[in-house]
């Protein structure tokens, strides 16, 4: 069933982000530069990954004219860009489909289906062994050219050292919380392509992302009965008309932070486990911003779900200039360079993992 709701301010921000990457190429300030220079309070990109997000409303101006500033009463709500889509349902939004565009950090392409990938056919060629890739805006490439993010580079490796040809279809989309992640690969029929593993990319900021989200999915009616959610929801004892209250939202859900991504996580392996579909987990860090705390909390979250493969790559940039690595200052989305060093080191994880087909030894 279609539905007539406009989307939320919250569906906005993340549609913001995307259309920033429409803007013309050429010389440009970086984003949270512009921000701090427009007197805006700089966001903790440390333990909220949405505030890149939500630094958009923040901003409180039209995504065609970021250079031009309004007055609170006078500002006017931001209008969807040609990256992304509005969905009625709890992931907010989705990729533009068929979708090639030439931005500022190079060409964006999307598929028929809305993956940052090229796929021809839905259904597996015969003899070839497909992945699946779930995360969030580092997963799909933001920042960087088509071919350029860790997961076409991880493609091409695997096929270089493997002696069947390998697939990587890129579910991953900005934005997306660890449940919606999941939600988006059901919303998209993705078992349909015939996926042979599943690849799960996480950040430390997947810990307490789905709190923040479902703060602002529930009063809109979204993601109650969820199977991601719904156990942990049912333990906060929350129900529909609690939604009103966003301080009772909070209170009832913070306690459960941890709690809520380690049931998305076991949602996800079990339902993985059911069909005979190996895992791997990989955590990877975010330019500048380490949360070792975070990251063994999570990482064990991934152990207790099952996971079959734990690949922490929280170090990758440890003793790295950061300015080396980012796409621009104050900005933790990993640059073509940093890509390239995660792939590298995802290919050396993943080499010999069972799923992987392997040479015949000489």
């Amino acid at each position: 069933m279609i539905s007539n709701r406009l989307p939320s301010p919250n569906t906005w921000i993340s549609l913001g982000l995307l259309a920033i990457g429409s803007f013309p190429t050429g010389p440009t300030t970086p984003l949270l530069e512009t921000l701090t220079d427009n007197g805006l309070n700089a966001i903790d990109l440390t333990h909220h990954e949405t505030g890149y997000y939500q630094t958009l409303l923040n901003l409180g101006q039209r995504l065609d004219s970021l250079a031009q500033t309004r007055p609170r009463q006078h500002r006017r709500p931001f209008t969807a860009g040609p990256l992304a889509i509005p969905v009625p349902d709890l992931r907010q939004h989705a990729l533009t489909p068929s979708l090639s565009l030439h931005t500022r950090h190079g060409t964006w392409s999307t598929s028929p289906q809305g993956l940052r990938d090229q796929v021809d056919s839905w259904t597996k060629p015969p003899g070839t062994t497909r992945l699946i890739l779930l995360g969030d805006s580092i997963a799909a490439g933001w920042g960087v050219p088509d071919g350029r993010g860790f997961e076409p580079l991880l493609e091409a490796a695997l096929n270089d050292s493997t002696p069947a040809p390998i697939q990587i279809l890129n579910f991953a989309v900005p934005g997306h919380a660890p449940g919606q992640r999941w939600e988006h690969f059901l919303q998209l029929n993705g078992w349909d392509c015939q996926p042979d593993a599943l690849l799960y990319q996480a950040t430390p900021a997947d810990l307490g992302w789905d709190e923040r989200t479902l703060a602002r999915l529930l009063p809109l009616g979204l993601a109650w009965d969820a199977p991601q959610y719904a156990p942990t929801l049912q333990r906060a004892q929350l129900q529909p008309h609690d939604a009103s209250d966003p301080s009772t939202l909070r209170h009832r859900l913070r306690p459960l932070r941890t709690q809520l991504v380690a049931h998305v996580y076991e949602t996800i392996t079990a339902e993985c486990r059911r069909r005979g579909i190996p895992t791997a987990y990989f955590l990877i860090p975010r330019v500048g911003r380490p949360s070792p705390h975070d990251a063994q909390t999570l990482l064990q979250l991934a152990r207790n779900a099952g996971f079959d493969l734990i690949i922490d790559l929280s170090d990758a940039f440890d003793g790295l200039d950061p300015n080396t690595l980012a796409v621009a200052p104050n900005d933790y989305h990993p640059n073509a360079t940093a890509h390239a060093r995660l792939a590298s080191l995802l290919h050396h994880a993943l080499a010999h993992w069972p799923p992987i087909p392997q040479k015949d030894q000489p």
